[in-house]
């Protein structure tokens, strides 16, 4: 889910959403979901399975604890009867995807960060712990 990273999206404060069906009825599942916390922002997801129509990120200003204990969730549009709503916690799809890189991110982070202040940065491990690592700029 390249979107996600593209967009740096909390993924904590997030949630994904299939059957988004792109007309009025959508404003039924907004209106659902506002009830759980402020939405920052609607992210459209372009590789939707067909079946399950399109997809979007819906991330709220400030985590979703009060949403999780419900998810997943399928929610039925009122006034379109063929307009079902699946509702899922980004983290329990994305994360996976996501801790694979986040190290690799940050550190590639961390040395553009050292360059724009015209130093490197230098790795090198620690030898009170092999898991360690000591950053010197």
């Amino acid at each position: 889910m390249d979107v996600i990273q593209a967009n740096s999206v909390k993924i904590p404060n997030s949630i994904i959403v299939s059957g988004i069906a792109g007309t009025e009825t959508d404003e039924e599942l907004y209106d659902f979901l506002k009830q759980y916390g402020s939405i920052q922002r609607v992210i459209p997801v372009d590789f939707a399975e067909p079946a399950s129509g399109k997809q979007v990120v819906v991330e709220y200003v400030y985590a979703i604890q009060s949403l999780l204990p419900s998810l997943p969730y399928r929610l039925n549009s009122k006034t379109q009867t063929d307009v079902t709503y699946h509702i899922r916690a980004l983290a329990s799809i994305y994360t996976p995807v996501a801790s694979k890189t986040a190290t690799q991110t940050y550190l590639s982070e961390l040395k553009d960060i050292a360059k724009q202040t015209g130093k490197d940065l230098q790795l090198s491990s620690g030898k009170s712990s092999p898991s360690s690592v000591r950053l010197s700029i």
